[in-house]
Formats: structure tokens, C-alpha cells, sequence
């Protein structure tokens, strides 16, 4: 392969077409042959599995099919030299490579994927007829056979396959492995998942290790009695939780720097108004389709923004309904202790339990399906391709819709109102942040279980940043501030009495500086460590003097080609 170092080829797409009856005789110009050959003809390697119900085409590429793909894609790569360049194959040993020690990213390949498979296109002058069980379709000139196919529903899906190997090695050292609670191979996981995956799991593994602080604080607020101290405590408690909140937005943003830089209620109601909300939130799908957006990015952003404001009501105007009409911290403590246990543990339950029921439920209904064909049959029918059980389990999508977003977007949103109910009510229940920290060291098993069993392999999506839900953070903090404030006033002001004196003096002054602090720290604390700066800096300098130098060695044998020419005039 030039000289170039081999990696290990895995199959990684799925194409699934309708299985042959056992009693139909081969035809000509078999509409899956002719598929099989096209795939083949585009360099892929090609294996054909046959399912009980359906017929599962299995798509790999070598190294350099991949590399000829992506320099037609013209896809910009990140070099030795720290410039991004257009990938060419021939200089391949140009382009760094991925942590995992291959040339190209989950998330290239799948783009690579992508245009080989949509890329086949009729040649020939002719229409082509594709013959399958009686049916016949029309292959025009210029069109692709795979979209044609798709639209006559022949083609049913083209999904991504998850490798047996790397899944059974996350499994082992990172889903299964409960001895390390919070620390997670990122590196492993941004090249099997993607970056969008791999950031949401680096958030949310930095955000449960910080919240081991303020969890212990409260439990020490919690288990000591400090009887007269304890209004004194409380203000210290929410001072210091604050300063938490605004030293972790902040180191999250150089995390992220760095990791670029190296590649109240019942069950019953709950569940009726999440139910409510999923159906605003598909709503609001619908309107942003018809905003002026710019890029897909931006669209998301706006659906971020609009489907949160929708959850921040239903979620908290029970709770703001207890703190600011009733003014009772007891009830106030219960109805979060509701929400935290029942609406996040019905969650958990919900989302870790209702793909496999869908799984379990397709595989019934294809069992079902081929015992009525055969006739009434007592031997079991099981699946014994793994490709077939994948394709019969759920994708990751939002649950309000996979236009623009993945299952990233239920499980963001789900931090956001974990991270708005610890903050905002601080002060009344500090116990909450406990609760907090074993949900998320749970969360993280349980996502980790959920992408790797009980989902198919989860399209990439291209993320730098977790976008619009670190502004929803951001927002959180600052409004928690004034909650946090006003909780406090209450608390001290035993009598309801609003009048201006030294208690309530101190705590509006102690707002106005932990504002000044938060925005302080955003404001003057870099957003990257000083290594990735100066590793930008050095490596755009180089690349400059690199461009500079070539420049003048042009320039200079031109002008001596010129002299030449000249010479020879003469």
C-alpha cells in the first residue's frame, strides 16, 4: 500500500436489503449483485450475511480507499507542521494521526463512507434494469443506485456498525469498570464515538469529579450540628458553591481547549408533562426549519435555547412556586428531594430500559412473522448474525427528533436541569449536590452501557465545544446568584419583613460581588492553557517561515528561468 503503514480493516457500515425467497431462481441483472459489484468497484471490501428476514451487506475499506476518498472530499487535515492542510494521499505522512494511532478520525471515515457508497453512479448511456423477485427498477444515467434504491424502499437503512473488538475493549475498560468511577478513556472514546460523544463524556466525567467538593461540604452541613453558627454557615456554603460553579465553567473551557488541542411531583405527572414538552419541543423542530440560520450548528443552538426554556418551566415552576408564595424551607427540601429522586431515577429507568423493550419487541415481531410463514413451528428461532441484531436496535436520536440533534441532546439536557435545581436552591437543601454526584458517577456507567449495547453505533457528529448548553450553564449560575440571595433573605427574615437592615444590606452587597466575581473570571481568566496558546503560536510561525521560504525559492528560480530566457533571445 505504497509503503505506507497497514491498519486493521474492521467492517464498519451496514447496508440491509430484503432477503431472497429460498425458491426464486437467480436472474439477471439481480438488483443485489449488481449493488454488491458497485461496492466493490468503489474498493470496498464486501461481505453478504443472510438474516432471517432480511439480507445484511457489510461494508469495509482498506486504508487506501478511505485516503483516495478523502481527497476528493478535499478534506483539510491537521499536519506536523500544525496547519491544516487538503489531504493528499500521496503525502500521507504529512498528517498527523488519530491518539488511537490511525490516519483518519470515526467521524472522517464516516464521511468517507458516506461518498463512496453515495458516490456510485450509472455510467453508461443506458438505463440499467435491477431485477429482484419480480420487481423491477430503472437505473438512469447519472443516478445513484444507492439513493434510488432507498427511494424505491429496497435499500431499508445504511447504519453504522459497531466494531466487535474496540466495544468489547470499552466495555471491559471503561462501561464495566467500576473501580475507576469518574476517570474515563477519552482518547479511546473519541475514536470509536466521535468528538460530539467523546466531549459530552469529558464534561460530564470533570463536572462529577468538581461536585465531589461541594457533595462533601454538604454532607458535613448536613451530619454536624453548628446550632447558632448555622446561619452563618449557610451564607459561606452558598459564597463557596458559587465561586465552584464559576472556577468550573471556566476550566471546562480550557479542558476543552486542551482536548481539541490533542484531537416534586408524582411519576404519573412527571411523565405526562415530559411527554407535554417532548411534543413542544418537536414543535419547535418544526419552526427552526423555517428561521434564517446559517449553518446546521447555529440551528441547534436555537433548538438548544428554545426546547431548554420549554423544560426550565415545567421543571422548576412547582419548585419557585413553594419558594416564593410559601416561603417554607421544609417544603421546599421535599419537593426537591421529589425531583431529584423520583423524576431523575424515573429517567434513568426510562432511558435505560425502554431501548432494549423496542429490541425485544422487533425481534418478537420477526420471530412472529416467519413462524406464520412457515406454519405453526415449535423450534425457536433464533439470530445468530450480529449484524442483525444490530439493525434491529433503536437509534441514538433526541427525543424530540434527529433532524439536528443526537441522543446527546436528552442527555445534556438532563445535566442542565440537574446542574439549574443544585444551584438555584443551594442554600435550602445543600444535601441535593450529593445526590447529584452519585446520579452522575451512575450516569456515566449507564451511558457508557447504552451507546455500547443498546444502540446502534451512533452516527458522528462534528462538536468542538458543547455549544449552547455551556451559555445554559453560564445562565444558571447567574440566576442561581439572585435565587440563592433571595432564599437567604428569607431565611434570616423569619417575619416576612422586607425593611432594609445590616443582614439583608450584607447579602445584597454579597450578590453584586460574587456578579462582579462571575463575570470577572470569564472575563479575565484564558478560556486555553498557556501550552495550546504557545503550541498555536509556534506552529503558525513555522508554517509562516515554511510558506515564506518556498515562496522565495519560487520566486527566485523564476526569476532565473526568466534570466535564462532572456539570455537565449539574446
Amino acid at each position: 500500500m505504497n509503503g505506507h503503514e497497514e491498519e486493521q480493516t474492521a467492517f464498519e457500515i451496514g447496508v440491509v436489503v430484503p432477503k431472497r425467497s429460498a425458491n426464486e431462481e437467480n436472474e439477471d441483472c439481480d438488483c443485489v449483485g449488481v449493488l454488491v459489484d458497485e461496492f466493490r468497484k468503489a474498493g470496498l471490501i464486501v461481505e453478504r450475511v443472510q438474516g432471517i428476514a432480511d439480507e445484511f451487506i457489510k461494508l469495509a475499506a482498506p486504508l487506501e480507499t478511505l485516503g483516495r476518498a478523502a481527497a476528493e472530499l478535499q478534506l483539510r487535515k491537521r499536519t506536523h507542521i500544525g496547519m491544516d492542510l487538503q489531504f493528499e494521499w500521496e503525502e500521507v505522512e504529512a498528517f498527523v494521526r488519530q491518539p488511537d494511532g490511525s490516519l483518519f478520525s470515526w467521524c472522517e471515515r464516516f464521511h468517507c463512507y458516506h461518498h463512496l457508497i453515495y458516490g456510485i453512479v450509472n455510467k453508461s448511456p443506458s438505463t440499467i434494469a435491477l431485477k429482484f423477485e419480480g420487481n423491477e427498477y430503472h437505473w438512469k444515467p447519472g443516478e445513484n443506485i444507492v439513493q434510488k434504491l432507498e427511494s424505491e424502499h429496497f435499500v431499508k437503512q445504511v447504519f453504522p456498525l459497531h466494531d466487535e473488538l474496540k466495544r468489547k475493549n470499552l466495555l471491559k475498560s471503561w462501561a464495566l469498570h467500576w473501580w475507576n468511577l469518574t476517570n474515563q478513556p477519552i482518547d479511546e472514546i473519541y475514536s470509536y464515538f466521535g468528538t460530539k460523544i467523546a466531549i459530552y463524556f469529558a464534561f460530564l466525567g470533570m463536572y462529577t469529579q468538581w461536585m465531589l467538593f461541594p457533595a462533601a461540604f454538604a454532607i458535613a452541613l448536613q451530619l454536624i450540628d453548628f446550632g447558632s453558627l448555622r446561619l452563618l454557615v449557610l451564607p459561606v456554603f452558598f459564597v463557596g458553591i458559587i465561586l465552584w460553579a464559576v472556577i468550573f465553567s471556566q476550566f471546562w473551557k480550557r479542558k476543552n481547549s486542551a482536548l481539541l488541542a490533542r484531537f416534586g411531583l408524582t411519576a404519573f405527572y412527571i411523565l405526562s408533562i415530559q411527554h407535554f414538552t417532548r411534543v413542544c419541543g418537536k414543535i419547535s423542530v418544526k419552526l427552526i426549519k423555517h428561521e434564517n440560520n446559517e449553518t446546521t450548528e447555529k440551528r441547534a443552538d436555537s433548538l438548544v435555547y428554545k426546547v431548554f426554556g420549554l423544560y426550565f418551566m415545567q421543571s422548576y415552576i412547582g419548585i419557585f412556586y413553594h419558594a416564593l408564595l410559601h416561603r417554607n424551607f421544609l417544603t421546599l427540601r421535599q419537593v426537591l428531594i421529589q425531583r431529584l429522586l423520583v423524576s431523575q431515577v424515573f429517567e434513568n429507568l426510562l432511558e435505560n430500559t425502554l431501548p432494549y423493550l423496542k429490541y425485544s419487541y422487533k425481534k418478537y415481531r420477526v420471530r412472529d412473522k416467519k413462524k406464520r410463514e412457515k406454519g405453526s413451528s415449535t423450534r425457536k428461532i433464533q439470530f445468530t448474525t450480529r449484524v442483525e441484531k444490530e439493525y434491529m436496535k433503536s437509534s441514538y436520536s433526541a427525543s424530540i427528533g434527529e433532524e439536528l440533534e443526537d441522543g446527546l441532546f436528552d442527555d445534556f439536557l438532563e445535566l442542565a436541569l440537574q446542574f439549574g435545581m443544585i444551584m438555584m436552591f443551594a442554600c435550602a437543601f445543600p444535601l441535593t449536590f450529593a445526590f447529584a454526584a452519585l446520579n452522575n458517577i451512575t450516569e456515566i456507567k449507564t451511558d457508557a452501557l447504552k451507546l455500547l449495547t443498546m444502540f446502534k453505533r451512533p452516527v458522528p457528529r462534528a462538536a468542538t465545544t458543547i455549544g449552547a448548553w455551556l451559555n445554559i450553564f453560564q445562565f444558571l449560575i447567574v440566576l442561581s446568584i439572585c435565587t440563592n440571595c433571595a432564599l437567604l433573605v428569607w431565611l434570616y427574615d423569619q417575619e416576612g419583613n422586607w425593611s432594609i437592615e445590616p443582614g439583608l444590606a450584607a447579602i445584597l452587597v454579597m450578590e453584586h460581588i460574587l456578579l462582579l466575581i462571575k463575570f470577572g473570571v470569564s472575563r479575565f481568566v484564558p478560556e486555553e492553557p498557556a501550552w495550546v496558546r504557545d503550541s498555536r503560536v509556534k506552529n503558525a510561525t513555522r508554517a509562516q517561515d515554511m510558506c515564506s521560504k518556498q515562496l522565495l525559492r519560487t520566486i527566485s528560480v523564476g526569476k532565473k528561468v526568466f534570466a535564462v530566457v532572456r539570455e537565449g533571445e539574446r
